[in-house]
Formats: C-alpha cells, structure tokens, sequence
C-alpha cells in the first residue's frame, strides 16, 4: 500500500530542497511537537551515490511513548530536464515491518513547489489500520508545518 501525500508550497524548488537537506535540522523541533532528537550523518551528498543516514527519537504518534527510527536516503536523483528532484528512504527495523520507507518528490510548479511524499506500508498494516492513519495525520502535519515555515 501506498498512501501519497501533498503540498504546495509558494518558495522555489531550490530553496524546498535546501531546508530538507540542511536547514531541517535547526527547525526539526518546530516541525512536531513530539519531536526529541535527531542526528544526520552525511558521509557523501552526491545524487549519484548517496550515502546519507539519519537517526531521530519521538514520541510515537501510535503509542505515545519515545520510539528510536534509523534509516538512510537510498536514492537521490535530479530530472535537469524538469528540475525534479527525487528521493527514496528507507527505515531499519523495527519500523520497517509495517513502513519499509518513502519516497519525496520535490517538483517545481513555476515560482512555487510541489513537494509529494508517498508512504509506503508494507500487508501489515492492514493489521494496524488506526496506527497507520495517525501516522498519516502526523507527517500531514508535519508537511503543513514545514510549509509555514518556508513560505514565511
């Protein structure tokens, strides 16, 4: 299953990717209020052979309690032709039995962006479907949040 995710954001593309890509970390707090801690390691940024992973504790939009989330971008490309930009990430266990990763696409729609997210959940949540849509709601929130704070 996979649930897609969207939207617009009145900022060009460039500047989308630069706040994903570095300015994150000083907003990470302000994204989510249930956010605790989160660590990038960035050993090589190229799209050609990415090698970034990051590390991050939240408080669990599912359980409430801290949960631990590791995982790394397996993929970064760049359409010049289009000027998208593409990502695949990919979550270590235990997160990824049920959510194995996303994929992000930053895409410009002239001066604004367009920035989709699809989820993609593994024929186990059809076990935890109320999980699940309050995983959805928290990065739906999360999106909004970073849209604020880039169109300010």
């Amino acid at each position: 299953m996979i649930e897609k995710l969207s939207v617009e954001i009145r900022a060009p593309a460039e500047k989308v990717l630069n706040f994903f890509g570095g300015e994150y970390e000083e907003h990470f707090k302000e994204l989510s209020t249930d956010h605790i801690e989160r660590i990038i390691t960035v050993k090589r940024a190229d799209f050609d052979n990415p090698d970034v992973s990051f590390y991050f504790k939240q408080y669990s939009p599912t359980t409430g309690r801290v949960q631990k989330i590791r995982g790394k971008v397996t993929k970064a490309e760049l359409d010049k032709r289009t000027g998208v930009y593409r990502f695949e990430t990919k979550f270590s266990l235990p997160v990824s039995l049920v959510m194995p990763g996303y994929d992000s696409i930053i895409e410009p729609e002239g001066q604004n962006t367009v920035l989709n997210v699809c989820l993609h959940f593994t024929f186990l949540a059809k076990f935890a479907k109320k999980s699940i849509q309050r995983v959805i709601i928290h990065i739906t929130e999360e999106l909004e949040n970073a849209k604020d704070l880039l169109e300010r």
